[in-house]
Parts: structure tokens; C-alpha cells; sequence
């Protein structure tokens, strides 16, 4: 059943699929102790004793660790896994995950079960709990991550937790779900990317004043307008946010230049900036051109928007220029030197939609 399924969605993870790894672990909870050494010191007093009713109670309890062995490994074995990443994410903005589970089995549910989602290099401090699971059923559970830094983050795996049924004992299996994933750079506010004066980052056909503009209609306000663009009086009538529609900070051949520097807080601003300025010109139906080292490209409401964020998000500052001389008079070429320590440039295609 589950190889058809997984013909057509290779995402999930099964036990019984490649991406399985038999990594279980069994530990004592604080009631399975004391559990235990009850069963022990019956144990002892029934060979001292030599009393059938002794050994019939160590006999019961023997049967539920058992029992408890036996349903914990039921409930873990046959299970798939897949994770839902959002489209964009962006750095310091939380966003939400989804952990989807399916219960592979025909007739039995899956019962008290915590699934941890694992990164790279980072502790499992997000997890989600599915009390029940229908026979052949699927359940979806999201949990919401907050990543501070832009760039690549590594999904690597789940470790599925139960304690099922008794509470006795914890047990706990990995399953391997490799998945890369890009988060944004930081957007700033509206006013801090565009400014109060001539909009800096960017080649203006004609050179304006953002705070002189004049209004020459009305539109809806969105989470994208600034306090003076919103109009206040028309808000307060009740029908609504309404904000004034200025003439734009941008013209038609405006450009987004991306400066690459040196490494420090210069160069982060510096990608949060033109981050800021892209989100925020397209977000008001903006066409324009963003520039940077490999290349440029046009960046309208309709595409380019996410490619030019993933650039910036996998940015990296330039330390040095080293100059050659060429064999011929009075050449030279300037290279570029990257970081000693620059991570390495993830997949072309890793976190777009």
C-alpha cells in the first residue's frame, strides 16, 4: 500500500522506505523504576518464600513489561512521516511547520505519540503530539519556528517518542528526512526602506521626495503602509484601512544595487536593506531590476521576487581583492577573494516553491 503512495510523494519516510534508520532507544521513566524494582523485590521474596501467590503477581508483572515492549515497537514500526515547509520564510518571523503522519497500518490505530523535528547543529526543541491515528488514516500537526539568521538551514531527520501504554519505559526511533530549506533576509519597516528622502540603494529616473508626494487616489491598506500613509479621516468612517496612493519613490528604470563588502554588521544591513527595499517596491506593484555580482534580473509582482531573495540569503561577504598583471602593458584584472570560512553555496534549487 505504502509503495504506490510512495510512487507518487517520494517526500514521506517509512519504516520500511530507504530513509529508515534502526536507531532505537529504550530508557526507564521515573514510574518504570520504581515498577521495576517492585518486580524484583517480589521476585526475591517469592524464591524466599517459595509462595504461589508471589509468583503469580511477579508473573503479572513480567507480562506487562511485555506488553509494554511489544505495543511501544508496534507503534513506531509501521509509520510515515512527511514535513511541509512554508514557500518563503524570513529571518526573526516566525513561521509554520507541518509534521503529517500516516498510519500504515490496516486495522490498528496509532495511539500517544510525540514526533521531534531535527535540524543540523541544533537541539530537537520543536516537537508535535498525535494522540490518535485512525487506521490508514493521516493526521497533521504544526508547530511554528523562529530561524534569526538568513541563509540555509538543514532538516535532517524525526525521532518519533512514545511511552505507550503503560508509562513504564520511553522509546524512541530516528527516521532520516533530509530536506534543505532557505530563509530571507530580515525585512525592515516600510519607512526605514524607503525613507523619508531620496531612496538610497537605488538609481532614480527622477529624484523625488517620499514626504512631498502628492495623493492622487485612494487604495485599501495593507500590513505594507507606513503611519503616514494611511488616511486617517476616510479609516475612521468605518468601511476599513483606506491609505493614499502616492506617486512612487521608484521610476521606470530603477535598479536595486547590491553592494558586497567586507564582513561585519555593514554587510548584513546592507542585504537587509535591499531585501527591504524588493519586498516592499513589489509589495506597492513595482517593477524593478536588482543588481548584484553574478548577474541581474527583473524583479516584478509576478516573478523574480524569490530568486532575488535567495541570492541575498545566501550572500556571502568578500574579504579581500587580490590584483594580477597580465603578460600585455598596462593590464591588469581584479579577483575576488571570499571568506576563508564562507559556508558552502547550497543547491540551486532548494526552498523555492
Amino acid at each position: 500500500m505504502f509503495v504506490a503512495f510512495a510512487c507518487r510523494c517520494d517526500m514521506w519516510s517509512d519504516a520500511r522506505g530507504p530513509g529508515w534508520r534502526s536507531r532505537r532507544r529504550l530508557r526507564f521513566t521515573g514510574e518504570g523504576r520504581v515498577f521495576v524494582l517492585t518486580s524484583v523485590g517480589i521476585g526475591l521474596a517469592a524464591v524466599n518464600t517459595g509462595s504461589n501467590a508471589l509468583y503469580l503477581i511477579l508473573g503479572v508483572f513480567l507480562s506487562l513489561v511485555l506488553v509494554s515492549g511489544v505495543l511501544s515497537e508496534w507503534m513506531v514500526w509501521r509509520v510515515g512521516l512527511r514535513r511541509g515547509l512554508p514557500p518563503r520564510a524570513f529571518a526573526g518571523v516566525p513561521y509554520a511547520v507541518e509534521i503529517e503522519m500516516r498510519n500504515l497500518h490496516a486495522w490498528a490505530p496509532i495511539v500517544s505519540i510525540e514526533v521531534e523535528d531535527l535540524r543540523e547543529d541544533s537541539p530537537a526543541d520543536k516537537r508535535c503530539f498525535f494522540l490518535r491515528v485512525a487506521p490508514a488514516g493521516s493526521q497533521v500537526a504544526v508547530y511554528r519556528r523562529t530561524t534569526q539568521t538568513r541563509g540555509l538551514v538543514r532538516f535532517v531527520g524525526f525521532r518519533l517518542v512514545t511511552r505507550f501504554p503503560f508509562g513504564f519505559f520511553e522509546k524512541s526511533v530516528r527516521v532520516n528526512s533530509a530536506e534543505d530549506f532557505i530563509v530571507f533576509p530580515a525585512i525592515g519597516a516600510p519607512t526605514a526602506a524607503f525613507g523619508h528622502g531620496k531612496v538610497e540603494g537605488v538609481s532614480p529616473s527622477a529624484p523625488q521626495r517620499v514626504g512631498q508626494e502628492e495623493t492622487f487616489s485612494f487604495r485599501a491598506g495593507t500590513a505594507l503602509d507606513g503611519m503616514r500613509d494611511i488616511a486617517w479621516k476616510l479609516s475612521a468612517r468605518g468601511t476599513g484601512v483606506v491609505a493614499h496612493e502616492r506617486s512612487s519613490p521608484f521610476g521606470a528604470s530603477d535598479r536595486v544595487v547590491f553592494v558586497e563588502q567586507d564582513p561585519g554588521p555593514g554587510f548584513e544591513e546592507e542585504v537587509t536593506r535591499c531585501a527591504s527595499l524588493l519586498v516592499h517596491g513589489v509589495g506597492r506593484g513595482l517593477s524593478l531590476s536588482f543588481v548584484y555580482r553574478g548577474g541581474a534580473f527583473a524583479v516584478s509582482p509576478g516573478a523574480g521576487l524569490d530568486a532575488a531573495l535567495r541570492e541575498l540569503a545566501l550572500a556571502q561577504p568578500i574579504v579581500s581583492r587580490e590584483t594580477i598583471v597580465s603578460p600585455g602593458p598596462g593590464r591588469s584584472v581584479s579577483r575576488e577573494t571570499p571568506p576563508a570560512n564562507a559556508p558552502a553555496a547550497a543547491p540551486r534549487d532548494a526552498g523555492l516553491a
